[in-house]
């Protein structure tokens, strides 16, 4: 019961401060633009062919969502905690059907289990799965609001982020 709170804590923590709150206003988040731009990104990023000319694209969502996971740390005196990196690889699928056949297999699971249509990413073995966002998308519509590709990410990344703590 304490883990879950705690849980709800982290995300709560981590999705107030990709808001930037302070003084009681809400602003954007700050230096993504410098981030995007002066940032490389070092994980390898595994993509179809079709993804491939959206690699860019991907490759600021996954560098933002670091930075808004070392924000959040930073605030909280956790940045010890972001030393290490959170994954050694990258997957972004085409298909729900590649994204769920590889996560069971990555985690020695039945490769034939069902797995719910909302289930959109996850970071296990230190390797960061998602469906495209076309796809996240189309199966979590109510997730659909401005950098909800990142937000997924930064999420999967927050959860690793707590293991840690």
């Amino acid at each position: 019961m304490k883990k879950n709170i705690l849980i709800i804590i982290v995300i709560m923590f981590i999705n107030i401060t990709c808001k930037n709150i302070t003084n009681n206003k809400q602003e954007p988040f700050k230096g993504e633009n410098e981030i995007n731009q002066k940032v490389q990104l070092k994980t390898p990023l595994i993509l179809s062919n079709q993804l491939e000319p959206q690699r860019e694209e991907f490759e600021k969502a996954v560098i933002s969502a670091l930075e808004r996971i070392r924000i959040f740390a930073k605030q909280y005196n956790w940045e010890n905690l972001t030393t290490e990196s959170f994954m050694d690889s990258i997957m972004i699928f085409d298909t729900k059907q590649g994204f769920d056949t590889t996560l069971l297999i990555l985690v020695g699971a039945d490769k034939n289990m069902e797995l719910p249509k909302s289930y959109s990413a996850c970071l296990e073995n230190k390797i960061l799965l998602s469906v495209s966002p076309e796809i996240y998308n189309k199966n979590y519509p109510e997730g659909n609001e401005d950098k909800y590709f990142e937000k997924l990410l930064t999420h999967e990344i927050a959860h690793r982020l707590h293991i840690r703590y």
